[in-house]
């Protein structure tokens, strides 16, 4: 196509094309192929003479944000810091660099913010040189963000939110502009304040939104959910990861899908919704056929194992579950983000087989809660870590009658250590979470809490006064064994 427009000396057509087309392969991280197309877009710069054409800010500015884009994905930081910060000087976006002045700048970018959203004026439309600059911030962000600079990363959200507050913008800059501000957001009332606004604007601008709006919607859904399981506010947090889930569903999207996927699991079981969560696996299960993600596949079975924990008719059987685990578990190049499924499935098993008295298989599957220990703090790690605690309380409870008291006391100190680990956690989880939400949290905190103290306090007066046990047909540790 090029070559026929060349030929047909439309130049400045060719050019406009070229853009889109290097837009679209970096969207693929392809560098090479666009960075080929890039030095094409020089060459017929070089040969056209309109200088209005040739000197466009805002085309100068796309043409500087691929390149930043080319340099990132090759590796070269410096340079695509260099590029995107060129990109925003084109456009007079000003990027400080000392600590203050990026102090400064942010607080009259939040000043000028408030302005905007308190002035009774209309909106004016968005000019082609006001949306090249919400993208060029968008891209700032996002570099700023993987690089792990924060403050500059905080100041351009301000930024692009002065630029969709103060025009009519694309929705997309908008949506994109709102949810990386909640993001930052620290402030719950404010917070919800501005999810409300922007479901407001996606509603009446509905027909507007594209798939990647969605998945943008869908991942602030996924957020909110996750704020409202941590604050023990499970109806508000089943309907936020519902919504999330229903999008992730229609349009394929695995990576949020992964993230929403166990946070919907566990309020439906924690809201005891039996036909809704064997739906949802059924659901997930018909999902996973079809994708290679193991993770997910994970998350499946672990949540197959926890309903026969409790009692509910098995989707899948327990070897099947078995099976799985001891393939996905032995391979040995987990990444950080894979711990908690690994030892929530571990775990489960573990207090499976804990149940059933078979404590020589049970032990198999316990010793991976020290391989993959997750200290990320989440409402699914610490409910691995409640699993971890009921198979030492199993255990301590069968082995009053054959552990010596040393064994019996490292025993308790082990449960004693992970219980007020987890309620380290718990507290100020729960005295960070402003509004009702802190005291649904503070209560589910308090019951769970109360009841580890209790069932420790039994085991404890259980070891102190051993009763006569019938262990013909139990399983128990070997006295050589000093610790679970």
């Amino acid at each position: 196509m090029a070559r026929h427009m060349r030929a047909a000396k439309d130049s400045q057509l060719v050019v406009e094309v070229l853009l889109e087309h290097a837009a679209a392969v970096i969207l693929l991280k392809d560098a090479e192929k666009a960075k080929e197309i890039m030095d094409a877009v020089d060459e017929l710069l070089q040969e056209i003479s309109d200088k209005k054409f040739t000197n466009d800010v805002s085309r100068l500015s796309k043409i500087a944000r691929i390149r930043g884009k080319i340099s990132y994905y090759t590796g070269d930081l410096d340079g695509a810091q260099r590029w995107l910060r060129h990109a925003a000087k084109l456009l007079g976006i000003h990027q400080p660099i000392t600590a203050v002045k990026i102090w400064w700048s942010t607080v009259r970018a939040m000043i000028r913010v408030r302005a905007l959203r308190n002035s009774p004026l209309t909106r004016r439309p968005a000019t082609d040189k006001t949306l090249e600059q919400g993208y060029c911030l968008s891209d700032l962000q996002w570099l700023y963000r993987e690089t792990g600079n924060t403050s500059l990363a905080f100041l351009t959200t301000i930024q692009q939110m002065t630029k969709v507050t103060g025009r009519t913008c694309h929705l997309h800059q908008v949506v994109e502009s709102y949810s990386a501000l909640m993001k930052f957001c620290q402030i719950e009332h404010t917070k919800k304040k501005l999810e409300t606004e922007l479901f407001e604007i996606c509603a009446s601008r509905h027909m507007e939104l594209s798939p990647s709006d969605l998945i943008m919607l869908a991942s602030m859904y996924t957020d909110m959910a996750i704020n409202h399981l941590n604050s023990g506010n499970l109806k508000k947090a089943l309907s936020s990861s519902t919504g999330a889930y229903e999008v992730c569903d229609r349009l394929n999207n695995q990576d949020i899908g992964l993230v929403v996927s166990p946070v919907l699991a566990c309020c439906l079981i924690l809201t005891l919704r039996n036909d809704q969560f064997s739906e949802f696996l059924q659901r997930l299960r018909s999902f996973i056929c079809y994708s290679d993600g193991r993770i997910l596949r994970a998350w499946y079975y672990t949540f197959c194992m926890e309903r026969i924990l409790n009692g509910d008719y098995p989707l899948q059987s327990v070897q099947c579950c078995l099976d799985f685990a001891t393939n996905y578990l032995r391979s040995l190049d987990a990444v950080t983000n894979e711990y908690v499924p690994r030892l929530f499935l571990a775990m489960t098993i573990a207090v499976w087989f804990s149940r059933k008295g078979r404590w020589s298989s049970a032990q198999v599957w316990f010793d991976y809660s020290e391989l993959f220990e997750a200290r990320i703090v989440s409402f699914l790690s610490l409910y691995a870590l409640s699993r971890k605690i009921e198979v030492m309380l199993l255990s301590l409870n069968t082995c009053r009658v054959t552990k010596s008291h040393s064994a019996l006391d490292q025993m308790k100190r082990q449960i004693t250590r992970d219980k007020k680990y987890l309620i380290s956690i718990l507290v100020p989880i729960s005295i960070g979470i402003v509004g009702a939400g802190c005291i649904i949290g503070m209560a589910y905190m308090a019951r769970f809490c109360y009841r580890n103290e209790r069932q420790i306090q039994i085991m404890k007066e259980r070891v102190t006064q051993p009763q006569e046990t019938n262990t013909d047909n139990i399983v128990l540790l070997d006295d050589s064994d000093d610790e679970f």
